[in-house]
């Protein structure tokens, strides 16, 4: 903390004289994003945060956008808070289609087919540099527009992914009772509901789910298990007769889970995550890695279970590492991937064309657990995004 009007006039010169020779350097090559040595030497400097309550937690992620002269500094995304505890009371963030945020309710779910995956290309290229010309804020005089913001769509859509997390609200998802019973697999893991998958051929249900999401409420009624989800969602169904029947599905959004961007300063550079052999699970964390500067711990917390029957070979499992758990990598610039892959498609990703790149990771002994519970499904391989 801040003890004296000196103390902080000595901080603010400080992050002034760090900005203005970024921001002269970055003039000179032609805009765009800095080096990682800004943000350790802000940091150096910066005072000691304020604690938050859960409602500044979830617009941490919306400080980055709003700040665009700080824009041009960031060289990744770091991974997003701890979650809030859920609140029915607060209001939910609306989403009616892939990567789109409202706070309007929609009847129904718009049918948008999602990319396959999102590459950014490289600095050098033709596109590349129409993206930074259309990331720019364009200026009148020597004032920026309300659009002052240098992140690009990759990293924009992680962002909009980290206020879904950090909202108390949670997420609200309304469409027809019919794709949600037959096309989304909600399964039972530690006496919560669970999105394990569903199936892409449904293409209504594209953007709006991730793996390991939380059902929380039907229709404002709480949800204890994966059965009343789909008794409830038949009797809403057999409601409609010959309409169809909308709902809303409250869930909270990869509450396990640690978003984040990275972005290369040369083409080709790894990210700092060593895989195991044709998995998605991490083998380990490059301390001095991408990944890592961003602020991605070298292990994650464990997925606790309250279930006494749990098996000795899951018991071994989770003691492997000394009560922690190694990361799970389920999506790569949001593409999901195969849980059940074993060819190395996490691999082949990371390795992928492109400077920009943003992670979805989760704790492992929790995949394995959801993995587990999908396959109790009747022809589960049409759950799995593809």
């Amino acid at each position: 903390m801040i003890r004296s009007s000196t103390e902080a006039d000595n901080w603010a010169s400080d992050f002034r004289r760090i900005f203005d020779r970024q921001r002269a350097e970055s003039s000179e090559c032609g805009g765009g994003y800095q080096d990682l040595t800004y943000q350790s030497e802000v940091a150096a400097c910066e005072p000691p945060a304020k604690s938050c309550n859960s409602s500044a937690m979830s617009c941490c992620a919306s400080t980055i956008v709003k700040n665009g002269s700080i824009n041009h500094a960031i060289t990744g995304l770091p991974p997003n808070l701890q979650p809030p505890e859920f609140c029915s009371s607060e209001p939910p963030i609306a989403v009616t289609g892939f990567r789109q945020i409202s706070r309007i309710r929609q009847p129904l779910l718009d049918a948008k087919p999602t990319p396959r995956l999102i590459i950014s290309p490289s600095s050098s290229s033709a596109s590349c540099r129409q993206q930074q010309n259309l990331s720019k804020p364009e200026c009148n005089g020597n004032r920026a527009s309300k659009d002052d913001t240098a992140m690009g769509p990759v990293f924009g859509a992680m962002l909009l992914l980290q206020q879904q997390i950090l909202n108390p609200g949670g997420v609200l998802i309304h469409g027809a009772a019919a794709d949600f019973r037959s096309s989304v697999a909600f399964a039972d893991v530690d006496n919560r509901v669970w999105v394990a998958g569903w199936k892409t051929k449904c293409t209504r249900l594209h953007g709006l789910f991730h793996i390991g999401d939380q059902v929380m409420m039907l229709n404002d009624f709480p949800i204890t298990t994966a059965h009343e989800v789909y008794k409830a969602l038949e009797s809403i169904e057999l409601s409609g007769f010959t309409t169809i029947s909308a709902c809303g599905l409250r869930i909270r959004r990869l509450p396990l889970a640690k978003a984040l961007g990275v972005r290369r300063s040369t083409s080709g550079q790894s990210v700092g995550l060593r895989m195991e052999d044709g998995k998605n699970r991490v083998a380990s964390v490059v301390p001095d890695g991408l990944a890592a500067r961003t602020g991605l711990t070298l292990l994650a917390d464990p997925f606790r279970l309250y279930s006494s029957n749990m098996r000795q070979s899951m018991h071994r499992f989770m003691n492997t590492y000394g009560g922690q758990q190694p990361w799970c990598i389920t999506e790569i610039n949001g593409y999901s991937l195969n849980m059940f892959n074993k060819h190395g498609e996490a691999a082949v990703l990371l390795n992928a064309y492109g400077m920009e790149m943003t992670l979805v990771l989760q704790p492992a002994d929790f995949i394995c657990l959801l993995k587990k519970q999908l396959k109790t499904f009747r022809n589960y391989a049409t759950y799995i995004p593809r």
